[in-house]
């Protein structure tokens, strides 16, 4: 389905808006908001043959990567310059920061992706242009990589909301990870405080 704001129509709003909150229309069901080629996307990975599991780590493995914490900053391409007033705060707090890959093919980009969810100590999925379909994929791979060779889950983890805002940004909620609002510009809050402290606390 499109996003509420794409649509013109008074009453197709509200009907993609009761779609969108009435927990009935969700039962075994999934609702995806955005673009046809998002769609696409999803429905080709579900059919993708599954992959081979990694080896298990050991039981009590060492810590990925010796250093400063270090937290993956998932974003969208459209969002790679709107992300580096976020970026340059947290390598300010002496976090190191690693990102998506921007250019380059599909397979290095995945390769990356994997390899961060691997050795991260914490993620933030950045809320910008992406649709809200694309927040909640990324939620759900912050999930399962805890069962793709990391010693365990990723934490902690949050969804940081930036503009543009429209009516799913204002009623998003989540109990798995951390939500981070930004204003108008940003701007370091307590709750972006908050989560460099949990941060730092978790992985000194």
């Amino acid at each position: 389905m499109p996003g509420v704001a794409q649509v013109a129509d008074a009453r197709q709003q509200q009907f993609l808006r009761q779609v969108q909150e009435d927990p009935a229309l969700h039962d075994s069901a999934e609702i995806m908001e955005g673009d046809l080629s998002l769609l696409k996307r999803e429905v080709i990975r579900w059919l993708e043959p599954p992959k081979p599991k990694p080896l298990a780590l050991p039981a009590n493995p060492q810590k990925p990567s010796e250093g400063p914490p270090k937290v993956y900053l998932i974003c969208e391409p459209r969002d790679e310059a709107t992300i580096e007033p976020l970026e340059d705060y947290l390598f300010a707090r002496g976090l190191e920061v690693c990102l998506p890959a921007f250019d380059g093919s599909d397979v290095d980009a995945e390769a990356l992706h994997r390899e961060n969810l691997l050795t991260c100590d914490a993620a933030i999925v950045f809320f910008g242009a992406a649709p809200r379909a694309w927040v909640d994929i990324k939620l759900r791979e912050l999930l399962k990589a805890a069962g793709g060779g990391r010693s365990g889950p990723i934490h902690p983890q949050a969804v940081y909301v930036a503009p543009p805002e429209d009516h799913r940004k204002e009623r998003f909620r989540s109990l798995q990870a951390r939500v981070i609002r930004q204003g108008a510009a940003f701007q370091p809050n307590a709750e972006l405080e908050a989560f460099v402290g949990q941060l730092k606390e978790v992985h000194p």
